[in-house]
């Protein structure tokens, strides 16, 4: 008898053993991706804040009243070529709070509700 192909035994084995493989790697594939995900987010919102400082640093911290939390438009920022058309934003403004005392500055991503943006991974 001329054998050709492989018997039904040996068809499951394979597909056996291809699937303990898969439940080896996507996990650890899925993994990896949200650890990317996390780290463009976190990418994308200090992109946000370089460009706010340098908002402020421009208008020569006039715009920017003490111990306040000041709001800039994200939008705004794009308008007045402070960040490129068409970049990826995480949330709508930046809030930009000034320490008179320390002299300092605070700055975060907030969204539409003025919540802090935060990255998930």
């Amino acid at each position: 008898m001329n054998k050709k192909g492989f018997t039904l035994i040996e068809g499951l084995m394979v597909i056996a053993i291809i699937g303990v493989i898969l439940m080896a790697i996507v996990p650890n594939v899925i993994t990896l991706i949200n650890k990317n995900r996390k780290k463009a987010c976190e990418g994308t919102i200090e992109n946000i804040i370089a460009t706010a400082k340098m908002y402020v640093a421009d208008n020569k911290y006039e715009k920017i009243n003490c111990g306040d939390n000041n709001f800039v438009a994200i939008s705004y920022l794009k308008e007045n070529g402070y960040l490129k058309e068409g970049t990826d934003t995480i949330g709508s403004e930046v809030k930009i709070t000034y320490d008179c005392t320390n002299k300092t500055f605070t700055y975060s991503v907030v969204d539409n509700n003025r919540q802090n943006v935060t990255c998930e991974s």
